[in-house]
Order: structure tokens, then C-alpha cells, then sequence
């Protein structure tokens, strides 16, 4: 097949039948110059006419491709594979903008296998290629957000298999995305929340594409526990999704704040409580002292007058000593209150052990055996003398009536350097060098019931005739009002430890 020059020969002597076709078709040499060409290709390749396309043809493909590498792989597959399919190539416009076209073309061959020519057809694949460009940067966009977000999304089908988990999974969780696949959907959550999960996923399943919203506790490869919140959302019927998405984020600290919130807000309750029953208290222990002074005066005067055996001393004898045990009560309500006149004075605690010892053992009983370790070299405290020997006999009663068939009390001191805040109690010691006075018996031991309560004033599990509840509030009056601290340590049959942290004097005992 031969070509004229552009005014040789007729526009449309070089269209051919394949101008009625819907796509652009081409006839190419061996050399690579277009032969024929219909219409539409002409205009896909920005030319008025084939016959004007024809002309400006020189190299194999040149107009067809404006990529030169591209152009050499598609003479090079149509040399070696002798046909190519869809073969995506880019057409630079007049204008400054870029075509792409979709060929598809075979080589035709003699009996020797020469190339006679090259014929094919192209589509105009422009919008699709836009298409699919926008949709490979949407999809890398959203890639990439999902990447980066802390927020953690998981994704399962119908039955509960994952089959999509963002990197941020694994960052949180501490699994790797393939350790994390191959488990269970609910093997990392909280053995108590896992029922609380299932119920989610339930009504999920009952209830398409309805976001149901979810706090739960979920755990570590290392074993610990996080909160997360989020959301569950069954879009199973959704043909680009066809899952249950859940997606969700840590709230762990939130939680903790919330926790700390809580108990800041019992904690302040509970000392105006305190605050009030000690003004109540004090008030009360005042007047009462004063009625108590005049019954033990006129007691005593009564017995002054009384002869040996007279028929009413007993009596008499019996209000005096009634007399006195109301005294200690007042006496107790008074250091609750702290308006209890106190002596502070350099003390060595283990000389207040030491010489307490012999009262003790007969507070005690015989069946309770009492042991003490002393620290050399103990430092001194500043308290008041008197009210450090009632925290010890108040600790010891305890104590005893925690043994009722027997044990060991142990009282030990220690000199201690905290670096920090002992993190397992609440209220305790700021870092600083102490004195610890310990208290340890082998008792019936407490639940943790009541030890939320043993501070408070007037709480006793001892009966109406055994106790006044007053014994641990006046002791941790005491010990607050001497600049320290009480912390108690029990279980169930396990024993109660009581230490005791009064920082160090400077001044010596």
C-alpha cells in the first residue's frame, strides 16, 4: 500500500471502511509511517483529517505515542510477541494537555516471517485514566490517613474473621498485623467485657448500618489493660465494604482522670465529714470533761466521807471508775478533734517501745505472744510523748482482739528514705527520710470494706460493749497532727500490718 503527498490524491482517498467504526484503526509500514487511518483516530491524535495525520507521519508510532521508551516497548512487543493488547500511551495535545489511548495491534507477516505492516485499533481511555488516577490518589490519601491516625479501625466479615486491621492496631495493641489476624476477633478483649462485646455485635448484625457506640477494656500483648471507645457498624450489605467496621481509640488516660476525679471527690467529702464530726466532737468532749470533773469531784468527796464499810462505797467506787473510763473516751474525742493540748518534744521511738513493753504484754494477754525489732541507730521524731504511747496501745489493743486464739504481734522501727511516693497506697508518704513505727499481728485480717472505714469515727465491727470506734481515728489523728502518716495493710485471714511514717527530727531525742 502506497501514499501521495498531502495534495496528491482526494482527502478521502485515504479513509477507509474502518472510519464507520467506534473506535480509532490504523494501517502502519514495516517502517513505522502510518498507511491508513480512520477519522477517529485522526482526531484522537489532533489531526483535521486521516489524510492530514498521514502526512505529518514519519517514526513508528510518534503520533500514536508521544513517550519515546513507550513507543520502543511497543514495536519491540509487536516484534517479539507479534500482537499487543491494550497498551496504555499518552498523546500530548496542541493544546498542552495529555490523551491517553488503550491499542491494541498485531504485525502482519509474509511466509518468512518478515513484517509486512502493523494494523490495530485505539480507544480513548482519557476520562477512565482520569478516573482511575483520582481514585489512586483518593486511595493514597486515604491510606495514608489511616496510616498515621491514631484512631484504630478493625474490620470483619459475617463471621467475626478479620479481614482488615490498621497499622495503628498493632502500634497500640504491641501485636504484630499478622500475629493480630491470626487471632480470634475477641482475644484481645478483657475476659470480663468479652459478653458485653458479643451483645454489641449481636445487635450490630441485627441492626445494618446503625453505628452502635462502645467503651471497653481491651488487653496488651504484655498483659495489660487499656480502654478504648468507639464505634460498631455493620455494613456487611455494602458491596465496596461487605464488613463489620469497628473502629475505635485509646481512652485509658481519660479514664484514669475520670478515676482520680472520683476519688478526689470522695476523698474531699469524706475529710468535710471528718471536719465537721471533729468540731461536733471537740464541742462535745469540752463539756463533757466538765461534767465529768464535777462527778469525779463530788465522787471523790463521797468517798472521803464514807467509812470503810459503808454499804454504798462500792457504789461510790463505781461511778469514780465509770468516771474515769468516760474520761478516756473524751480524752480520745479530743485528739480526734486536735484540740487536745499536745507536748511535742524530741522522742527515741524505740525507748517508748522499749519502756511500753511490760503494759503491753499485760494489754496483750497471755496467748499473744509480742516480739519487737528495734533498728540501731534509730533518728528521732517530734510528737507528743503521751499521745505516741495511746497510738501503740491503741494498735495493740486492736491487735489482741484480732487474735481471740492466739498469735504473734510484732512492733518494728525503721529508718526510711523514700525517693518517691509509695505507689500502692493512697495518702502516702511524699519522698523525705522517715521514722516507720510497724505494727504486725496474725489475726482474722480485714476485706476491703472495712478497710475504707477504719478512719472513720465511731466505726467498730466490735460490739456496743467492746468498742467506741474511736481507737484508729484517734491514732490517725495523732500521727497526721505529728506530720505523718498511717497506712494498713490486711487480707482475710492473713493478718493486719499498720506503719506508721513520722518524718525524721533534726533535733536529737
Amino acid at each position: 500500500m502506497t501514499t501521495g503527498g498531502r495534495g496528491s490524491q482526494p482527502e478521502d482517498a485515504h479513509e477507509t471502511p474502518l472510519d464507520s467504526a467506534v473506535a480509532g484503526a490504523f494501517q502502519a509500514a514495516a517502517s513505522g509511517k502510518i498507511l491508513t487511518a480512520n477519522l477517529i483516530l485522526a482526531r484522537m491524535l489532533g489531526s483535521v483529517s486521516p489524510a492530514d495525520l498521514i502526512a505529518a507521519s514519519t517514526d513508528f508510532g510518534e503520533r500514536l505515542c508521544s513517550d519515546p521508551e513507550l513507543r520502543l516497548e511497543l514495536r519491540r512487543l509487536l516484534e517479539v510477541r507479534g500482537v499487543v493488547r491494550d497498551f496504555e500511551v499518552p498523546v500530548e495535545q496542541t493544546d498542552g494537555g495529555t490523551r491517553w489511548l488503550s491499542v491494541n495491534a498485531r504485525a502482519v507477516r509474509d511466509g518468512n516471517g518478515n513484517i509486512l505492516r502493523y494494523e490495530g485499533t485505539a480507544a480513548d481511555i482519557t476520562e477512565r485514566s482520569r478516573a482511575e488516577e483520582a481514585l489512586r490518589t483518593n486511595l493514597e490519601r486515604f491510606q495514608a490517613l489511616v496510616a498515621n491516625s491514631a484512631e484504630e479501625i478493625v474490620v470483619a466479615d459475617a463471621d467475626l474473621k478479620l479481614v482488615y486491621l490498621s497499622p495503628s492496631v498493632a502500634h497500640a495493641s504491641g501485636y504484630s498485623l499478622e500475629e493480630r489476624a491470626k487471632l480470634d476477633a475477641l482475644a484481645t478483649v478483657h475476659p470480663d467485657d468479652r459478653a458485653i462485646v458479643e451483645s454489641y455485635l449481636q445487635e450490630a448484625l441485627e441492626r445494618p448500618e446503625q453505628p452502635l457506640p462502645f467503651q471497653v477494656r481491651l488487653l496488651r500483648v504484655d498483659g495489660s489493660c487499656r480502654w478504648v471507645e468507639g464505634v460498631v457498624t455493620n455494613l456487611l450489605e455494602q458491596p465496596r465494604i461487605e464488613g463489620i467496621v469497628i473502629n475505635y481509640h485509646d481512652i485509658t488516660e481519660r479514664k484514669r482522670a475520670e478515676e482520680q476525679h472520683q476519688l478526689l471527690a470522695a476523698e474531699l467529702l469524706q475529710a468535710q465529714k471528718m471536719e465537721a464530726v471533729g468540731r461536733l466532737a471537740g464541742g462535745v468532749a469540752h463539756n463533757f470533761n466538765n461534767l465529768l470533773t464535777a462527778i469525779s469531784g463530788y465522787a471523790e468527796l463521797a468517798l472521803a466521807g464514807l467509812p470503810v464499810d459503808s454499804d454504798v462505797r462500792a457504789d461510790v467506787e463505781e461511778i469514780k471508775r465509770a468516771t474515769e473510763r468516760a474520761a478516756t473516751v473524751a480524752h480520745g474525742l479530743l485528739a480526734f478533734s486536735r484540740r487536745r493540748v499536745s507536748c511535742r518534744e524530741s522522742l527515741d521511738l524505740n525507748e517508748i517501745v522499749s519502756e511500753i513493753g511490760m503494759l503491753l504484754r499485760q494489754v496483750i494477754g497471755e496467748n499473744v505472744e509480742l516480739k519487737t525489732i528495734l533498728a540501731p541507730g534509730l533518728k528521732p521524731v517530734e510528737a507528743d510523748r503521751s499521745q505516741l504511747e495511746q497510738v501503740i496501745v491503741n494498735l495493740a489493743m486492736n491487735a489482741r482482739d484480732a487474735m481471740p486464739e492466739g498469735g504473734t504481734l510484732t512492733i518494728e522501727t525503721a529508718n526510711l528514705n523514700l525517693s518517691e511516693q509509695l505507689a500502692d497506697f493512697d495518702n502516702s508518704p511524699e519522698s523525705g527520710r522517715y521514722v516507720a513505727l510497724t505494727l504486725r499481728d496474725t489475726g482474722i485480717g480485714m476485706d476491703e470494706e472495712t478497710l475504707a472505714k477504719i478512719f472513720e469515727p465511731f466505726f467498730t465491727t466490735k460490739d456496743a460493749n467492746h468498742g467506741t470506734g474511736l481507737g484508729l481515728s484517734t491514732v490517725y489523728a495523732i500521727v497526721e497532727e505529728a506530720g505523718g502518716c498511717t497506712l494498713v495493710e490486711s487480707q482475710p485471714n492473713e493478718g493486719t500490718t499498720f506503719t506508721i511514717y513520722l518524718p525524721e527530727s533534726d533535733s536529737p531525742a
